[in-house]
């Protein structure tokens, strides 16, 4: 059965703009990016993730951060790539 253990998280980048001041007509969005990837020859599965609060259409942003996870994975076994049947 596979399991995964922490091997660490890292806060990787944190931006806050106290000076901006969000108006009841305007909503905040919040929006939330993951990316994750596994080394070829490895055996951690490493996941970022990136949250943002801001308003929409705008570059304008409360909280901009991001971190990565770093998970140590056993009893897991790579699958060999699938083949693509070729076009005419």
């Amino acid at each position: 059965m596979p399991y995964a253990q922490v091997q660490a998280i890292r806060l990787t980048d944190f931006n806050y703009t106290p000076e901006y001041v969000a108006t009841e007509e305007i909503p905040i969005t919040y929006q939330l990016q993951v990316l994750n990837r596994v080394p070829e020859h490895g055996e951690t599965l490493e996941i970022t993730v990136g949250i943002r609060y801001l308003e929409p259409d705008s570059a304008n942003f409360l909280l901009s951060a991001s971190y990565l996870t770093v998970y140590k994975m056993t009893g897991m076994s790579r699958l060999p790539p699938r083949k693509r049947p070729r076009l005419p």
